[in-house]
C-alpha cells in the first residue's frame, strides 16, 4: 500500500509548481520579462518561491532547479530569453550535468 504524502512533500511539490509557473509566464507575459531583466531581485520578490529557489533562480542554477522537480521544457525559457545569466550553451550544459548527477528530480524538503 503506497503511503500519502507528507507535509513536507506537498510543500516540495508546491515550490516545483511555483517555479514551473514562473517559468511559463515568462513565455506569455512581457512585461514580467522586463521586469526581470531590469531587477531580477523585486521582479521575484511577488512571487511565493522558497528562499532556496529564489537564490536558485538569481544564480542561473538550472541543474538544482531541475533536482527539485522544475520541468526542463519549462526551464529552457529562462536560456531563450537569457535570464539570470543563462544562455542557451549554458542550460544545454547544466541540464546534461543534473541527469548525470542523480536522474530523475525530487521534491524539495524546505518551505
Amino acid at each position: 500500500m503506497a503511503s500519502s504524502p507528507g507535509a513536507s512533500d506537498i510543500r516540495g511539490l508546491r515550490a516545483a509548481y511555483t517555479v514551473n509557473r514562473l517559468c511559463h509566464r515568462l513565455h506569455r507575459d512581457p512585461d514580467l520579462v522586463r521586469r526581470l531583466r531590469e531587477g531580477p531581485e523585486r521582479a521575484l520578490a511577488d512571487w511565493p518561491l522558497t528562499a532556496e529557489d529564489r537564490r536558485l533562480l538569481l544564480t542561473g542554477d538550472i541543474a538544482a532547479l531541475y533536482g527539485r522537480g522544475a520541468h526542463p521544457v519549462l526551464l529552457v525559457r529562462i536560456a531563450a530569453l537569457s535570464l539570470f545569466g543563462v544562455t542557451a550553451d549554458d542550460y544545454s550544459r547544466r541540464i546534461r550535468t543534473a541527469g548525470r548527477r542523480g536522474g530523475a528530480p525530487r521534491a524539495p524538503t524546505d518551505a
